[in-house]
């Protein structure tokens, strides 16, 4: 039981590490092949940890080609609606066969990010039309939203596969 907690623990810091920059994906990962050589669990075999890295690695290398800084303060705070809309959007599109998760989790985290910037924005401006400091750009958008996506189908593989969420 200690396992399927510490799993669970690892898959929500991984995924709250992701909005500010950090490399979340990659703890959540290293949760999974703990797991699975501690446990056993079929999900955490060389074939389904090859296609999460393959998932993670993509996210990362296209944040790092387009986007390359992650600092902008603005996009770390929208990162937060970024996450809900991911996790959100993955839980619809979990009942659909094959890839529903994954285009879930991409579609949600496009709407969550909207909702966020367009919040800040107003938080920013206080309703006032005034002018703002430039805004994220639109690669170092796509990246956090390619990253917290691959997070959400990291973290659904992890909590909603393993015999504890079945």
């Amino acid at each position: 039981m200690l396992a399927y907690v510490l799993l669970g623990i690892a898959q929500v810091v991984g995924l709250a590490l992701i909005p500010a920059g950090y490399p979340g994906v990659w703890l959540q990962l290293a949760a999974i092949a703990a797991f699975g050589w501690w446990s056993g669990f079929p999900e955490a075999g060389v074939v389904p940890l090859a296609i999460l890295t393959v998932i993670a690695l993509s996210a990362e290398i296209t944040t790092f080609v387009a986007a390359g800084d992650r600092s902008d303060p603005e996009l770390r705070r929208a990162g937060s609606w970024t996450l809900a809309g991911g996790v959100g959007g993955a839980m619809a599109g979990h009942g659909v066969p094959v890839m529903g998760g994954l285009f879930g989790a991409v579609i949600g985290a496009l709407l969550g990010l909207a909702v966020g910037r367009v919040r800040e924005r107003l938080r920013r401006t206080g309703n006032r039309v005034r002018a703002l400091s430039p805004s994220p750009t639109a690669s170092a958008m796509l990246g956090l939203v390619l990253r917290v996506a691959a997070g959400v189908v990291v973290a659904t593989v992890a909590l909603l596969e393993s015999p504890a969420g079945n």
